[in-house]
């Protein structure tokens, strides 16, 4: 998958990425909705995974663009307002960014490619997985330390 997303950025941005982060879907080997019902988790990480090649810019910008639904969203990183918020997928992306900006992180942005392997609703947390893969983005190009 590795060359597959590097060669599909290749194409969209006629360059090579920084960077290519993963981040793998997961199952909860006994069952779902027990988390927020004061249950008990047995989660796992799973091979299918959403991927993220990208290339810092310049322009305090995410321009994001999937793949797998051959959908993009471009955002400012520092500048958000009801009125200009993302929908569906983009929604989860342009969020992590407002709230890594909301605790004080000075933003930098990125060129960047979704594509992956992970069934998309199937309940093997692809949101999940799209929101890490923005937060270690954000992280790599803003020079935010990670624990």
């Amino acid at each position: 998958m590795i060359e597959k997303i590097i060669e599909e950025f290749r194409k969209k941005y006629q360059t090579n990425p920084d960077f290519v982060v993963r981040s793998p879907g997961r199952i909860n080997l006994i069952g779902e909705h027990t988390d927020y019902n004061d249950g008990f988790v047995f989660p796992m990480a799973i091979e299918f995974s959403q991927w993220l090649a990208l290339k810092a810019n310049n322009a305090k910008r995410v321009r994001l663009y999937s793949a797998d639904i051959n959908k993009s969203t471009d955002f400012s990183v520092n500048t958000f307002n009801h009125d200009t918020r993302e929908k569906g997928w983009a929604a989860y992306t342009q969020g992590i960014a407002w709230n890594l900006d909301r605790h004080g992180y000075q933003l930098n942005g990125f060129d960047g490619l979704l594509l992956g392997d992970l069934p998309i609703g199937a309940g093997l947390s692809s949101s999940a997985a799209l929101d890490m893969v923005t937060i270690k983005a954000l992280s790599l190009v803003s020079d935010i330390p990670w624990d």
